[in-house]
């Protein structure tokens, strides 16, 4: 049995991972011959996943992605895949793997035999063939309305893996202003995505949605507190510690860690000790579950 945690995106890849070890994939199962189909995507396999946590993880979305609708995340993916094309044939992709090889945006690092710089258009085809494909890009997977379908698609939880999910939020109220932002000592990265996330985000939803508008001006910088929340289409409970018992196949909202931004988790602005003291914690609290 295995203990999985994902980290913002991560929080999706943990649901997918754990969707496939319990359930397969009938996909899969249909349009593939026995003989060469993955046990991956079987059904009724023997489970091993033992917990499962998300920190911080998109589980339901974040205004900041919703907000920036499909021609800003096109225009940020755009900048990025740009920095790909100039680098990700370089000597740069050794310290840093862009992991573009399989949409033909570099060359696999460990089969490339030569090191070299492009320009930032070398690879526009193969950009603009990736923009097209809408749930391949983590930019729109990470919207409101494209999350809830994945996760409608998936199966339910296994009975025989507990859920955690871990919230942070690094706001606070300014009355000059009239709502929430973001905390002076955040990581710099997250002080723009929080004004989206903050005031301009809740109107989105106010303008798209039913939610307690409020809850959600209550972030991480880059995630809402809801969106880091258990998945909202399976079952869930709030759990007041970690201390408490816990149930297999129900997602538990744990307490949200305050002052503590979508950074915070992977030790940017935390000091070593404290962050690999959070990871001891909870994988200590792991092994006491039955």
């Amino acid at each position: 049995m295995i203990n999985i945690v994902g980290h913002s995106f991560g929080g999706p890849t943990v649901l997918a991972f754990c969707d496939l070890i319990a359930n397969g994939s009938k996909t899969e199962r249909e349009g593939t011959d026995p003989d060469d189909l993955s046990p991956l995507f079987l059904e009724n396999k023997p489970q091993k996943v033992h917990c499962a946590s998300t920190l911080t993880g998109v589980n339901n979305g974040t205004t900041f992605a919703s907000w920036l609708r499909k021609p800003g995340v096109v225009i940020i993916s755009q900048l990025c895949l740009m920095i790909c094309s100039v680098f990700g044939n370089s000597k740069v992709a050794r310290y840093y793997d862009f992991y573009m090889d399989e949409w033909n945006m570099m060359d696999n690092q460990y089969e490339r035999t030569e090191n070299h710089l492009r320009g930032p258009f070398k690879i526009q085809k193969q950009v603009n063939r990736f923009h097209k494909n809408f749930f391949d890009s983590i930019g729109h997977e990470m919207k409101l309305e494209c999350i809830q379908e994945i996760c409608k698609k998936m199966g339910p939880p296994s009975p025989d893996t507990y859920f955690f999910a871990h919230s942070g939020d690094r706001t606070h109220y300014d009355e000059k202003r009239g709502c929430r932002i973001i905390n002076k000592d955040a990581n710099f990265i997250s002080k723009v995505p929080a004004i989206l996330c903050s005031k301009w985000g809740s109107q989105y939803l106010a303008d798209n949605y039913h939610w307690n508008l409020d809850e959600w001006t209550y972030n991480d910088g880059l995630v809402n507190v809801p969106g880091q929340k258990a998945p909202f289409c399976f079952p869930s409970e709030d759990a007041e510690s970690f201390s408490q018992d816990f149930k297999k196949g129900i997602w538990y909202n744990l307490p949200t860690r305050q002052n503590f931004d979508h950074l915070s988790w992977i030790g940017m602005g935390e000091t070593v000790e404290d962050t690999f003291k959070f990871y001891d914690d909870l994988l200590a609290r792991y092994a006491e579950l039955p």
